[in-house]
């Protein structure tokens, strides 16, 4: 983590779904959308992935239109290989990445969850 010299701040974000890189997909394809205790997983979920990578969600695209194709297709952010290893820790925290970012968001899973999943992964360390 010491090899994160800076922090990219993205001016995506609009009042109706806030920032498009952690947006969940059903706030992307409400007519009215209605933040949520899934949908603030979805994107907590994004953010322990920029934690993780030093790089916001979807850093590969510049343009908003971009990020909503690949939110709504249901297309994923890739591994970060080196960040997270093909090992126990690093395949426990994809998981669990994975599982924030479900499409159904009643899939997601719960706060408690989330905390026992980290606390594990910590503890392992």
């Amino acid at each position: 983590m010491s090899e994160v010299t800076s922090v990219v701040f993205s001016e995506s974000s609009n009042s109706r779904t806030g920032s498009l890189r952690w947006a969940a997909p059903e706030l992307l394809l409400a007519e009215v959308p209605k933040r949520t205790t899934q949908s603030d997983i979805y994107a907590l979920g994004m953010t322990m992935l920029e934690i993780l990578t030093g790089e916001v969600p979807y850093s590969e695209c510049r343009q908003d239109y971009t990020i909503i194709q690949k939110v709504v297709k249901g297309t994923l952010p890739n591994r970060p290989l080196d960040r997270l290893k093909d090992d126990n820790k690093g395949n426990m925290m994809w998981r669990l990445l994975q599982d924030c970012w479900r499409r159904d968001a009643s899939e997601r899973p719960p706060p408690g969850r989330i905390i026992d999943t980290l606390a594990n992964h910590i503890s392992k360390a």
